[in-house]
C-alpha cells in the first residue's frame, strides 16, 4: 500500500494518473481514490474500498503469503 499525500510524492502522484489513464480514465480533473492497481497491467483495477479491503483480508489469510515456519 502506498499513501500519497497532498503536495508530495510527485512520482507516486504521476503513477498513479498513468493508471487512471490506463484504465481509460481520461481527464485532467481530481484522482479518485482509493485505488486498487494492478502492478502488472498498470491498470486501476477497482475503486471500492469495501472491495478493495475484502481482497486484501482473503489475500492475507493464503498460505503464500504467511512465512516458512
Amino acid at each position: 500500500m502506498t499513501v500519497l499525500r497532498p503536495g508530495r510524492d510527485a512520482a507516486g502522484h504521476d503513477a498513479l494518473r498513468l493508471a487512471h489513464e490506463a484504465a481509460g480514465h481520461r481527464g485532467e480533473g481530481t484522482l479518485t481514490v482509493p485505488a486498487l492497481c494492478d502492478g502488472w497491467s498498470g491498470r486501476v483495477v477497482s475503486h471500492h474500498a469495501p472491495d478493495i479491503l475484502e481482497g486484501l483480508r482473503r489475500l492475507s489469510a493464503h498460505p503464500a503469503f504467511h512465512e516458512a515456519s
